[in-house]
């Protein structure tokens, strides 16, 4: 099964500062470690940050494991719930309907 949250809420909910989204990797500031100059990349395609200096990277479910030091299944109803605050509380529509079995899609 695969998921695939959208990076951009889950960074913004840990105090990321995100540019407008744009196609390919997009210099950031790595909230992580006192950054004076963008040294992160975020990809809001691939929904995926990684930063150069300190090494953080991942896709949401992952930032959220790092962050919150919890397990996949957590972090799963934790990106769940960040995606349905930014998107009007659909949280379920973010998953990939390919991750569905085809009499469970819309």
């Amino acid at each position: 099964m695969s998921y695939d949250f959208p990076i951009g809420p889950v960074l913004e909910k840990y105090g990321w500062t995100l540019p407008s989204e744009r196609p390919g990797w997009v210099p950031v500031k790595c909230m992580e470690h006192e950054d004076r100059q963008a040294s992160a990349s975020v990809n809001f395609d691939k929904n995926a940050v990684n930063c150069h200096a300190c090494g953080f990277k991942g896709d949401a479910l992952k930032v959220i494991q790092i962050k919150e030091g919890c397990d996949f299944g957590q972090a799963l109803r934790i990106a769940e719930g960040i995606a349905g605050e930014s998107n009007g509380g659909v949280s379920r529509e973010h998953r990939r309907s390919d991750a569905l079995p085809s009499e469970q899609r819309t």
